[in-house]
């Protein structure tokens, strides 16, 4: 009998150390979503940081903004702030859109998001016509999503709104 409570015991004590490694293993796989998280969102505020300095700082932002390659013609201030107001919004959709895939952001702010980036692309001429230059600067994922989703449902929109608003200005 008391061989039997011994295997017995040995049995439950290799059962417990069993669950406490599962247990170990979900706590680090969380624990390892949350550090990436936390990278990704200190990356996108570095960004945001950089940006707001361009923004703010005049004499960056012409010197940035005599350099800019990508246009024949130096932008003027206003399209070059425009263009910075642009990429760092889409990164910031980015960085939502990536959070979202991975389980770190709720369907209801993620559907937030990504109507207000619909918004965005539909409205704002800038956003569309940035796109090629910029895309390279975003993940693979959120270049598809923009491509197969968000520009096509965006023209769609506008085609919309000038049908039903026809005496309205809507961008193209």
């Amino acid at each position: 009998m008391l061989d039997l409570i011994y295997k017995l015991s040995e049995i439950l004590a290799a059962i417990a150390v069993i669950v406490s490694l599962v247990f170990v293993s979900i706590q680090l796989r969380n624990n390892t979503k949350a550090v990436r998280a936390s990278m990704a969102q200190a990356s996108v505020a570095i960004w945001a940081d950089n940006a707001l300095a361009v923004a703010t700082t005049s004499d960056l932002m012409d010197a940035l903004r005599a350099d800019h390659f990508p246009m024949r013609t130096p932008l003027t201030k206003d399209q070059f702030k425009v263009a910075w107001y642009v990429n760092l919004t889409l990164k910031n959709f980015e960085f939502n859109y990536l959070q979202w895939l991975d389980g770190n952001l709720s369907d209801d702010i993620w559907d937030g998001a990504r109507f207000a980036m619909l918004d965005q692309f539909a409205s704002l001429q800038s956003y569309e016509r940035s796109w090629p230059f910029a895309r390279g600067y975003y993940s693979s994922k959120f270049e598809t999503l923009v491509n197969q989703q968000i520009i096509p449902e965006a023209r769609a929109k506008r085609a919309k709104s000038r049908r039903d608003y026809p005496d309205q200005v809507v961008p193209s």
